[in-house]
């Protein structure tokens, strides 16, 4: 009789829930690798767009405008051989504007494809 009771009790006590459960991502077990910091989490995780995500762009501005005027500087000295240092780095800062070398621009492309 007792044992009854206790059946019916515990009967009550369980929940049952109508649809899919999402899986629990804390207990995922990963075995193609480890990660260190968010974007290697995303990665691992399998969201590639996330990860793929260029968020701060401006953080390689500097880089990637030195690389780009060292490139273009001497093509601008052979093609304007009469223009000042001060009148090649304005041609070159319009290019820069202009450029799909600049991280901005790539942003801004791939958001318009």
């Amino acid at each position: 009789m007792r044992e009854i009771e206790e059946k019916r009790k515990q009967e009550a006590q369980k929940i049952e829930v109508a649809g899919d459960l999402e899986q629990n991502m804390n207990k995922l077990e990963i075995v193609e690798g480890d990660a260190r910091n968010v974007d290697e989490a995303l990665k691992v995780l399998g969201d590639a767009q996330a990860a793929d995500d260029d968020k701060h762009p401006e953080k390689r501005m500097r880089a990637a405008y030195l690389a780009f005027e060292e490139k273009r500087l001497a093509e601008l000295k052979i093609k304007h051989p009469t223009f000042r240092l001060s009148q090649l780095k304005q041609v070159l800062k319009k290019e820069w504007q202009k450029s799909p070398e600049n991280p901005l621009n790539a942003r801004i492309m791939a958001l318009s494809k």
